[in-house]
């Protein structure tokens, strides 16, 4: 499965739910625990506030980027001609211009551009905060749910929305809070530590809400893509889609852990440590879960493959 449409879908994925994560860590987690009831933002966190949006804004470029080598696949696909003639005889404009695909690909590639630019200026923190929910959103149209006709369509439409911002805000946000820990041990005085506690506390609140609405997106998508349950272990796409499930359990088992264990004793020695290295490990199988996810995107789902038969 190491097809280039696959990559530059699972690459371009990754990076706009970094991007997207990182900015709503940045504005619903990070800035709020590190600001004191009545005081001014807690002085360390302008170091990482600087790391954050470096993060964010180099997400952003790559996402911009392999958005642009997404495109020009599925435009050489669509003519039938090879990668490079899609940009010297102009077929990548055809396909931008006059294709649903091509042209929610260019209003997404001109929203991270702004959003890039906005990045600079942090009063605008929670019109970032919508422009990356709208970018990671504006995904969910590309793949079966654009294609989808009827309300069945509209349904599955706006369950692969939320399930997208579920995503951002939860597996984007991860490597965020990496680096909120590592600025937490690496500091001096207690107040970052404070900082870390809070910090954890809040995105754990978070992910709960991302969770239930991953689990209940997905129980939709299900319902929709697969004819029943048989599908998971009958046909290709639902033994890509167990593989993915299988995944994201291990992820939830790794947030209980976290959740449970190791954040009660974020003040003690080591435990900070611990909750980087576990969220790297969520991080990782992340990863795995949206590699999957565009696999999923290429194939035509169970339930399409027996409509068609039954016709």
């Amino acid at each position: 499965m190491a097809d280039p449409l696959i990559l530059a879908r699972g690459f371009h994925f990754a990076m706009t739910v970094l991007a997207s994560g990182t900015i709503c860590f940045m504005t619903l987690v990070a800035e709020p625990a590190a600001r004191a009831p009545g005081s001014q933002t807690l002085a360390g966190y302008a170091a990482l506030r600087r790391q954050l949006t470096l993060l964010a804004a180099l997400a952003l470029i790559l996402t911009v980027l392999s958005g642009a080598v997404w495109l020009a696949l599925v435009a050489a696909g669509i003519l039938g001609v090879p990668l490079a003639n899609i940009w010297l005889d102009g077929g990548i404009w055809t396909v931008a211009s006059e294709t649903q695909f091509g042209r929610i690909a260019c209003a997404r590639l001109i929203m991270a551009g702004v959003l890039g630019l906005l990045l600079a200026w942090p009063p605008t923190r929670w019109l970032q905060l919508l422009a990356g929910a709208g970018l990671v959103a504006l995904i969910a149209p590309s793949g079966h749910a654009g294609a989808t006709p009827g309300v069945t369509g509209a349904i599955q439409l706006i369950s692969d929305g939320f399930h997208l911002l579920a995503a951002g805000a939860w597996l984007g946000g991860l490597p965020a809070l990496v680096l909120l820990l590592g600025w937490s041990r690496h500091g001096a005085g207690p107040d970052r530590v404070t900082v870390a506690v809070n910090a954890t506390n809040r995105f754990s609140i978070l992910g709960i809400v991302c969770v239930l609405t991953l689990a209940a997106s997905g129980t939709v998508n299900s319902w929709v893509l697969l004819s029943g349950p048989r599908d998971l272990i009958a046909t290709t796409y639902g033994r890509v889609l167990l593989l993915k499930i299988g995944l994201f359990a291990a992820m939830l088992g790794i947030a209980a852990v976290n959740r449970f264990c190791v954040t009660p004793r974020l003040t003690e020695p080591g435990a900070a440590r611990a909750l980087q290295l576990n969220s790297l490990a969520e991080a990782t199988l992340g990863l795995g879960v949206l590699y999957l996810a565009a696999v999923l995107g290429t194939m035509a789902p169970a339930g399409h493959l027996h409509s068609n038969s039954a016709e």
